[in-house]
């Protein structure tokens, strides 16, 4: 419900503009969600360009997109992102008026602590930063998509996904696939559709510029400079960076009642996509989450979201820290809290596969469970409530809540109950602690730091590590008996050959090559070295391991590329880089309140190794399926659900 309100809210920012989709109201109601939408006569791009034969001219797709363009530098200024901009989110009314809809995907992050990356992947339309956890967006997101979208009008075929333009960018230009478009509209159109962000416009100022084949930039009415533009927009507050749109969504038809210009918009997981005869122009397509019940109040078609809402997620990811700290003693200090067993290394483990079968008390208490937002917080929280619902705790559902302080101050005000956190986190942003890179060590200082400073408890850390990670593909690991980074420098000392024709090639970022604590520090913590570094975009390093440009590559290790590769992390054995262990966080009244919180919890912490978070991660992230699905059967499967 959080989520269908906030595309409520966001659009209702923008009820005078011409081209933004008007919401009238919304509001709860009878356990539900309602929003209250202008009802419009017309048809999607998408549905037009059928109706047209598939394409149209480049002059009448420029005259569709520029209010389109307009209506973005407006939500632009506001700091917010559309990221679902594709032909059927466009809608066309009788009356020939352009409207921009579905803002569901739509995000402002004032929170520029949590670094995150949100991918919506509509094949085609997204650009590749939205594919990763870590990716950077901004308008230029949109200029991507915009762009695409007026490849897609004018040549008849959705362009390439930017991912697969990764590897190897055979985008075809408009004019070899038959479209009627002078060189100079070619060019900024291709710019538009570069494939890194800097290579592309700024803004939706400078992409309008370039479409008008205006020399000043200045001289559009209205417009300000691209820095002056990005500068308006940082202001604003966004710093978005999100990997994928995850729906269980479907879309349903509006439906006209009689002479009344009102529908409102709702949700439904199971209605299929209603549309009129192909003559008639259809009403416009909003999409609904969850169990929808419909009834007509005065003039309105209004929807109601019921409970079972599946909503939208983005991606969102820790920060990178710095460099530890000297050892200061013994490394369990402070561990001793309710529900935390003592262990040495919950990564070297075998997990529990069971929870403890014993009969649970009656709770009444509901636990408010909380996330941040990106996939693996998200999956957290949904393992966390599926969990404690089987055993009679009822939750209520707070996935998603924002960004790191978003939902840490939550928690230290007690609006929710208990989340997920990483010890790197809380450790450098909460505690104002240099970075550890002793897992234990970090535990053990934010645990026994937490709960005397302000009552918290944290239960068992997870086997998963989610910091940088020396990678390698699972074939060549198990072919040279190659486990840990150790193992790798004694390869490569010892005179083994590379598993590539290149040699001992080791892609990774520029950042991590540059840095003090990156490249050189490694490798002089190991002692060893690589015939040659591969400076590639940081998600381009995947494609390099996996098309055998490079031997070895750097990543993050809950990633959901390593199981979609089949590429394996090196144990950091010598203790390198900082880390990132997660753990569920409780008020100690809470676990006074329900100790069998702990029970349930302790041993899933305990399953989840970088293997699996990675492959949860990929069913969501790349498979577009619902984590709360995902969740659920991960938890059957591996026996947690007795």
């Amino acid at each position: 419900l959080e989520r269908f309100l906030h595309e409520a809210k966001t659009l209702a920012r923008f009820a005078d503009h011409p081209n933004i989709v008007t919401v009238r109201d919304f509001f709860r109601a009878n356990g539900t969600a309602y929003m209250v939408m202008n009802y419009i006569e017309g048809m999607t791009l998408e549905e037009y360009l059928e109706q047209a034969g598939g394409r149209l001219a480049f002059k009448e797709t420029l005259d569709i997109m520029m209010p389109v363009l307009d209506a973005l530098k407006e939500v632009h200024l506001a700091g917010i992102l559309h990221r679902d901009i594709s032909p059927d989110n466009i809608f066309i009314d009788s009356s020939g008026r352009v409207v921009l809809i579905d803002f569901g995907a739509a995000r402002q992050e004032m929170q520029q602590k949590s670094r995150g990356l949100s991918v919506i992947l509509k094949a085609g339309y997204a650009p590749e930063e939205q594919y990763r956890s870590r990716g950077e967006q901004g308008p230029w997101t949109d200029v991507y998509a915009a762009a695409a979208t007026m490849y897609r009008a004018i040549t008849g075929q959705e362009p390439l996904e930017s991912i697969d333009r990764l590897a190897e960018d055979s985008l075809e230009r408009p004019s070899e696939l038959g479209a009627e478009i002078d060189r100079r509209e070619e060019q900024m159109l291709l710019k538009a559709l570069a494939l890194k962000a800097k290579d592309r416009y700024r803004t939706m100022e400078e992409f309008q510029a370039g479409l008008m084949q205006v020399e000043e930039f200045q001289d559009i009415p209205g417009a300000s400079s691209g820095e002056e533009d990005e500068e308006k927009w940082m202001a604003a507050g966004l710093e978005d960076r999100s990997v994928k749109k995850v729906s269980a969504a479907s879309e349903e038809g509006q439906k006209k009642i009689g002479d009344e210009n009102l529908q409102a918009d709702a949700a439904d997981t199971s209605g299929k996509q209603q549309k009129d005869e192909i003559k008639k122009p259809s009403s416009v397509m909003i999409k609904r989450l969850g169990l929808a019940a419909a009834v007509i109040i005065g003039g309105l078609l209004v929807f109601g979201a019921f409970s079972m809402f599946n909503g939208e997620r983005d991606v969102t990811a820790p920060e990178d820290p710095e460099e530890g700290i000297e050892d200061s003693g013994d490394e369990n200090a402070g561990i001793d809290e309710p529900g935390v067993e003592d262990d040495d290394s919950a990564a070297e483990e075998e997990p529990e596969s069971l929870i403890d079968s014993r009969e649970f008390p009656d709770v009444d208490r509901e636990i408010v469970v909380g996330s941040k937002e990106f996939t693996e917080q998200i999956l957290l929280g949904q393992i966390t409530i599926a969990a404690l619902e089987h055993y009679g705790i009822p939750t209520v559902d707070k996935v998603g809540l924002g960004g790191t302080m978003d939902v840490r101050t939550a928690l230290e005000k007690r609006d929710i109950d208990l989340y997920w956190e990483y010890t790197g986190t809380a450790l450098v942003e909460f505690m104002g602690h240099e970075a550890l890179t002793e897992s234990e060590k970090a535990y053990a200082t934010i645990v026994e730091w937490d709960g005397a400073e302000n009552d918290l408890v944290w239960l068992q850390k997870t086997g998963f590590n989610n910091t940088y990670t020396i990678m390698i593909r699972q074939e060549d690991a198990e072919n040279l008996g190659v486990r840990s980074i150790s193992d790798l420098a004694d390869a490569i000392n010892s005179g083994v050959d590379a598993p590539t024709n290149r040699g001992w090639v080791f892609a990774c970022n520029s950042e991590y090559a540059e840095r003090a604590d990156g490249y050189s520090a490694l490798v002089s913590h190991y002692g060893f070295g690589f015939d040659e570094i591969l400076i590639k975009d940081f998600w381009a390093t995947y494609d390099a391991l996996k098309g055998g440009e490079a031997a070895v590559a750097l990543g993050f290790a809950t990633d959901s590329l390593i199981k979609l590769y089949d590429l394996v992390n090196l144990e950091d054995d010598l203790q390198f880089h900082p880390v990132y262990n997660c753990a569920p966080v409780v008020p100690k009244e809470v676990l006074e309140e329900v100790p069998h919180l702990a029970d349930i919890l302790n041993p899933i912490a305990r399953a989840l190794d970088d293997r699996t978070m990675s492959a949860l991660n990929m069913e969501v992230d790349l498979n577009n399926r619902p984590p709360d699905q995902v969740a659920s059967e991960w938890l059957q499967e591996n026996d947690f659900l007795q």
